[in-house]
């Protein structure tokens, strides 16, 4: 088993010598390549690309996840919306057919009424009526007419 070499370099690698251990003066060192050949510590260039490539891709992959968590947390809360929504919409929907039913019941009860002998009702008469002349009805100018969305109408049986 070999020791551990400690982080720090040697003082002959620091300073660049040559192997002849009687120089004293510093060799040049004319390229890193030469100079990552004589450093021990050096990193290889296909080490550190491959840590390049590590750290781009763990930062892809947390871009691409939490996208994804994004995009599954605003479906599930845009379903939840839309659930409810809708829930409100029959609600409002049987709440409408209650009131229709209650109008037309309310409607007959008071038909039914006005044609007993002593509700006090009478039948309507030509000379007792009042007759208005219809007033000229004014066309909105054009502006006001454009941005004035008109409903569709529904053509869907009403029943049967």
């Amino acid at each position: 088993m070999t020791p551990l070499r400690s982080a720090q370099s040697s003082p002959r690698v620091r300073e660049g010598l040559t192997s002849n251990p009687t120089t004293t003066e510093p060799r040049k060192n004319t390229s890193a390549r030469n100079q990552s050949t004589l450093n021990p510590w050096a990193i290889p260039f296909w080490l550190r690309s491959l840590v390049k490539a590590q750290t781009v891709s763990s930062f892809a992959t947390f871009l691409l996840v939490s996208a994804a968590l994004f995009i599954y947390g605003s479906t599930v809360y845009y379903q939840q919306q839309w659930g409810t929504s809708f829930r409100e919409l029959e609600s409002l929907r049987r709440q409408e057919r209650k009131l229709t039913t209650t109008n037309e019941t309310l409607k007959t009860q008071f038909s039914k009424k006005a044609e007993e002998p002593g509700s006090g009702l009478v039948p309507p008469n030509l000379k007792q009526m009042l007759f208005l002349k219809p007033t000229a009805v004014e066309t909105p100018a054009a502006e006001e007419i454009i941005g004035e969305e008109f409903p569709t109408p529904d053509t869907r049986p009403v029943g049967y």
